[in-house]
Order: C-alpha cells, then structure tokens, then sequence
C-alpha cells in the first residue's frame, strides 16, 4: 500500500504543478456562478431558492470539467510520452496507476467544491443546513467517479489535440444534456426522455434533491455506477489491446 500512496502524492503533486488545474478547478467555475446568478436573479426554481439551485448546478459542471478534460489530456499526453511504458519497468502495477490519477483528481474535486460552497454561502447568501452542506459534497464527489473513469477512456485515444477537442465536446453535451447549463426542460420533448438516463442529469438531479430536503434516488445511485463500471472496463480493454500491438 505504501506504493499506492506514493504514487497518489505524486500524481496529486503533478495536478498542482499544473496552472490550468487551478483555473479549470477553482477561477471558471466560481466565474460561471456569478454570471449565472446575476442573469437570474432572485426567485425560486423547482423549489429551490434559484441561487442555491445554481449553486449545485455549478458546482457539478465545474466538477464534471476537471474530472473530463484534466484526467484526458494528462493521460493522453503521459502515454503519447512514453511515461506508462517505463512505469512497466516498475513493480507498480497498472491498477495502482489509473486508481492514483482517480484519487488524486478526487482530492482537487473536493477543493474545488469546498471552494465554491464557501463563496456561494459568504458572498451569495446561500443558506442551508450542516447536514445539507455535507451531504452535498458527499454526493457531488462520489457522483463525479463516473466522470473521471470517462476522462481515462477518452485519453486512451493518445493524441493530445483530438483529445482536448473529444472531452471538451462531451462534457459540454453532457452537460447541456442533463440540464447543468440549462433547465432540463428547455430541451425538445423527445430529448427529454433520453437526457434523464444521462450521467450528467443524475449527478445534478442527486444534489438539487437534497437542497429540497430529499434524498437521491437509488436508481440514480445505480445508473451513475453503471456508466462508473463501463467506462473503466472499456478504459482498460482498451490499454490492453494497445499495449498487446
């Protein structure tokens, strides 16, 4: 175990190093928010006050955005390098490499989220419970894995420019899909009926219910961790057939 915690520190390590994870994670999210907030203004949203509704918006696209595109371009650009190859040479095992990245990424989506949340309570009156507070981040964080095991399987394809281009198209889809850029509703009706099984949508659906006082349906708890287990099973099918050429 001494290993994986090593090569976690060093990978967490290289995130910080990088000055795009600091903008992706922190600066644009908490951008979005006040754009967002100031064009709505004041009301209620599905039963929500719209700042705290935005709020958890937010905060799962900015989530969704790091976990996309950092975990794709990093490694796409790390196997394009030759960096996994002389892992091989190591006793680290292939396991311990992917789960590094995904714990690492883990850590700076707790950041970011913490980060947020402190500007949406001290600066946009945001109020809820502690409970609230902490059932929210627990949810976001661990519905955000199916995320990063998709930036793993994007980043599979090796070429840096078209994996920039792939993740930022899907998370902006996804996004718009599953209603974390606009209503769900505001999308045509026959789409409707497919964005409810996107990712996206269940992440954002989870939160927005627990600010309502709810908890996330459990079908949503399987969705998101059937999408977790496809994406890193085609991830790794894929590795392998590379790696067997």
């Amino acid at each position: 175990m001494s290993m994986f915690f090593a090569q976690c520190k060093a990978e967490f390590i290289r995130l910080l190093r990088r000055k795009k994870t600091w903008f992706t994670s922190l600066l644009l999210p908490t951008i979005l928010y006040f754009v967002y907030d100031q064009s709505h203004g004041t009301g209620k949203f599905n039963g929500a006050d719209i700042s705290t509704y935005l709020l958890m918006a937010i905060a799962c696209f900015g989530l969704v955005m790091t976990s996309v595109n950092t975990l794709s371009v990093q490694f796409a650009d790390e196997r394009k390098q030759g960096w996994t190859r002389l892992l091989k040479m190591t006793p680290l095992p292939n396991s311990y490499y992917l789960s590094a990245k995904i714990v690492s990424q883990f850590i700076i989506n707790l950041s970011s989220l913490v980060f947020l949340f402190l500007i949406g309570a001290f600066t946009q009156g945001v109020e809820l419970s502690l409970w609230q507070w902490i059932s929210c981040t627990v949810w976001i964080l661990l519905a955000t894995i199916p995320f990063m095991t998709l930036g793993i399987l994007i980043g599979t394809i090796r070429i840096v420019e078209i994996v920039q281009i792939i993740s930022s198209l899907t998370m902006m889809l996804l996004s718009l899909l599953g209603g974390l850029l606009m209503p769900i509703q505001t999308l045509p009706h026959w789409l409707q009926k497919y964005a409810i099984w996107s990712p996206t949508y269940r992440l954002g659906q989870g939160a927005w219910d627990l600010i309502a006082g709810h908890s996330p349906h459990l079908q949503a708890v399987w969705i998101l961790a059937g999408y977790a287990i496809i994406f890193i099973g085609l991830a790794t099918f894929i590795i392998k057939r590379q790696e067997a050429i």
